[in-house]
C-alpha cells in the first residue's frame, strides 16, 4: 500500500471571486483505490487579484494521504476595470454639462 500520487496541473487560474474543486488543480493515481478523496488542506481565497499557493490533499481507501502544493492566478473579471477612466464623465455628469451647455447658448454665452 502506498500513498496517492498527485500531479499538479498547470496553467490555473480563476477570476476574483470565482471558485474551484480540488479535482481542477491536480490529477490523482494510487495502486488500490480508483477514486481517492481529494479536499483542500484550508480553504483557498480567490478574493484578490494575484498567485495564490493552494494545497490539496488526497485519501485513499486505506486511509494513506499525500499533498501537492499547486500555483493559482487569480484574475480581474472582465470588463470591470477594461473602460476604467477616472477623467471620463459619467452620464449624469454628461447630461447636466449637455444642460449647461443649451443655458450658455440661449444667453449667448459661449462654453
Amino acid at each position: 500500500m502506498a500513498a496517492p500520487i498527485l500531479t499538479a496541473k498547470t496553467g490555473v487560474w480563476v477570476y476574483v471571486g470565482g471558485t474551484l474543486l480540488p479535482k481542477d488543480l491536480v490529477t490523482v493515481t494510487d495502486d488500490t483505490d480508483t477514486n481517492p478523496t481529494l479536499t483542500f488542506k484550508t480553504q483557498p481565497n480567490f478574493s484578490t487579484v494575484g498567485t495564490v499557493s493552494v494545497t490539496v490533499v488526497a485519501t485513499d481507501k486505506d486511509g494513506e494521504k499525500a499533498e501537492k502544493a499547486v500555483s493559482v492566478e487569480v484574475k480581474a473579471q472582465p470588463g470591470v476595470w477594461d473602460n476604467y477612466n477616472p477623467n471620463k464623465p459619467t452620464p449624469e455628469q454628461l447630461k447636466s454639462s449637455e444642460e449647461m451647455s443649451y443655458v450658455w447658448r440661449q444667453k449667448g454665452m459661449r462654453k
